[in-house]
């Protein structure tokens, strides 16, 4: 955690690396200001320290079809929907990367595929009471005709997309908040893109 970025009303007294592999485990012990004078006692967090990532919505504005990956997620390993999870195309971004690379990276690696163009749709902390990940959430025009059925790849039609929402299909924060900006904003992106 950087120093420069803590807030005056936050005292970061100490910061140790508990486990670094893909991701690091930090234990920081901090202290919050309650008001002009008083600061609460000193409380050790454990936080998982993990570089942001973008996600992308590929959707083709003349077919109205979006493009999901199946990921193996170790998270639900156990639930009952299973490992594999329907979601959108991801790829960290590096240090010294810019988004839009990051968004490019994320369409060739995972569908092979080139954005026409790209809209930044949000971003959100994937959960900030135990990490600092950031996902940054864009939106990319693309030709699905370009995208050859592969495994792992799903060419969803928007009322397919609309279905697997409403049904509960898709456990990714990322993969719901774009399909629901998507259903918001398409009509708007067509006239765009087209």
């Amino acid at each position: 955690m950087d120093q420069d970025f803590i807030p005056p009303h936050v005292k970061f007294e100490k910061q140790t690396t508990v486990f670094c592999q893909q991701v690091k485990v930090e234990k920081v012990n901090v202290s919050f200001k309650l008001d002009e004078t008083t600061w609460t006692p000193t409380v050790a967090h454990q936080f998982i320290d993990a570089p942001p990532k973008v996600s992308v919505l590929p959707y083709d504005p003349y077919e109205n079809k979006v493009i999901c990956v199946e990921h193996f997620q170790i998270g639900t390993l156990k639930q009952k929907e299973g490992p594999w999870q329907l979601e959108l195309p991801t790829h960290p971004i590096s240090p010294g990367m810019s988004q839009i690379s990051a968004v490019d990276t994320a369409l060739s690696k995972e569908i092979n595929c080139e954005g026409l163009d790209t809209e930044f749709i949000g971003d959100f902390y994937t959960s900030p009471s135990l990490s600092n990940e950031k996902v940054f959430v864009y939106c990319a025009g693309i030709d699905s005709n370009e995208i050859r059925s592969q495994a792992r790849i799903e060419i969803l039609t928007l009322d397919e997309a609309k279905e697997g929402i409403y049904g509960n299909y898709f456990h990714d924060v990322g993969t719901i908040m774009a399909l629901h900006w998507l259903f918001a904003n398409q009509i708007r992106l067509q006239k765009k893109w087209q």
